[in-house]
């Protein structure tokens, strides 16, 4: 009985994703891996997936406009990951803010992208260190199909 419960959380931990497989961040860069759970019906799922910083900000609204994304395939495994690169332009509104008080925001950089929700294989993407990875998960409300035509 205890070689099969040793050998049963041999094979469990042996099917672990292993990321030394993908290439090592570069200098000024790290690698950011995003695993979900897994759920019921995940095929009704979608995960929106941004890139940011979280800065000190006043009223205004801003947004950053450098922002490339690049898919990569992982050669020899089928694998993808992703490469975000910007510098950090800033752009925004210029309305007067009275009260002049700043708040932390997280600031968006383009594209953002959206996914099918797996909870079989990690997003993994690399980006500057200073960068955030946010992400939310949209659920299927409801799904039909036009019946009604145009008269």
């Amino acid at each position: 009985m205890r070689f099969f419960l040793i050998f049963i959380l041999a094979v469990s931990f042996s099917f672990a994703f292993d990321f030394s497989i993908f290439p090592k961040a570069k200098n000024g860069e790290i690698m950011q891996i995003l695993e979900l759970a897994p759920l019921e019906n995940e095929d009704e799922k979608l995960v929106k997936i941004e890139f940011g910083k979280n800065l000190e900000l006043d009223c205004n609204s801003y947004f950053f406009t450098d922002g490339n994304l690049t898919n990569q395939n992982l050669k020899g495994f089928g694998y993808e990951y992703y490469k975000f690169k910007a510098k950090g332009l800033l752009a925004g509104t210029l309305m007067y803010c009275g009260d002049g008080v700043k708040k932390e925001k997280f600031v968006k950089f383009e594209p953002e992208i959206y996914k099918k929700y797996s909870s079989k294989l990690p997003f993994v993407f690399y980006t500057p260190k200073d960068v955030k990875v946010k992400y939310s998960i949209f659920s299927l409300e409801k799904s039909e199909i036009l019946d009604k035509k145009a008269k």
